[in-house]
């Protein structure tokens, strides 16, 4: 049976890296999405085996939407100790 990351577990990460990591989680943002407009209030949503979900506020001119974005990881993770 392989391993999966539980809700309870993933709440705990993305709390840790969103509290601790921010300047991280923003440039995973960075690195997932087509750049153009200003990014801001970026958190890590939750974290699987195949990767993580994490949302961003995107402003443009007078325009601003909440945006989410999922990061797969490649490869997927193996156990849940690769996701330190």
């Amino acid at each position: 049976m392989s391993e999966v990351i539980s809700d309870e577990t993933s709440k705990r990460m993305c709390s840790h890296m969103n509290a601790d990591h921010a300047a991280s989680v923003h440039g995973m943002v960075l690195n997932s999405i087509q750049r153009g407009a200003h990014i801001s209030d970026c958190k890590m949503v939750s974290i699987s085996m195949e990767g993580c979900e994490l949302s961003y506020v995107a402003c443009g001119g007078n325009l601003c939407e909440l945006n989410t974005v999922f990061m797969k990881f490649s490869p997927p993770l193996v156990s849940v100790k690769e996701s330190r």
